[in-house]
């Protein structure tokens, strides 16, 4: 009676069940290492985010020394302050290069920081800044005549 089976028989082998268990569990252990590097990937581009917008802030603020007190602008570097979740330390240190006739200022500052791997980071931005008070009036005043004026 072993002999002889009616019918078609349903299910899986071993032998199957085997094989899909092993392409599955390639399958979920290749996205689980994708996931890895793209949450290392998003710290690092985090990092270089925070490094180029401390840069930026400190160029703004020597432009804005520019206009009160221009021959104060010299080289110099500070530490940030840090922010909260933060784990990345960051200095920065800005050169200043005078030029004349015009008078103006070549400003490169500079956020170094070390990323996880221990390599040494950091990130540059350059800027031209002339002395002078920021502009405060209107574009077009009105005649100092009182007349019209033509376009």
């Amino acid at each position: 009676m072993l002999g002889q089976i009616k019918g078609k028989q349903r299910g899986f082998s071993l032998d199957e069940a085997l094989i899909s268990l092993a392409v599955l569990s390639s399958g979920l252990l290749s996205l689980a290492q994708f996931q890895g590097q793209m949450h290392e990937n998003s710290s690092q581009t985090k990092t270089q985010t925070t490094a180029v917008n401390l840069a930026q802030q400190k160029l703004e603020a020597l432009r804005a020394l520019a206009s009160t007190d221009y021959s104060g602008i010299v080289d110099s570097q500070d530490t940030p302050p840090t922010h909260p979740g933060d784990n990345t330390s960051f200095s920065r240190r800005w050169s200043v290069a005078s030029h004349a006739s015009p008078a103006y200022k070549e400003v490169s500052v500079t956020t170094d920081w070390q990323a996880f791997d221990g390599t040494a980071q950091a990130v540059t931005i350059s800027s031209f800044l002339a002395p002078g008070a920021p502009y405060t009036g209107t574009l077009n005043p009105p005649p100092a005549s009182g007349g019209t004026t033509e376009d």
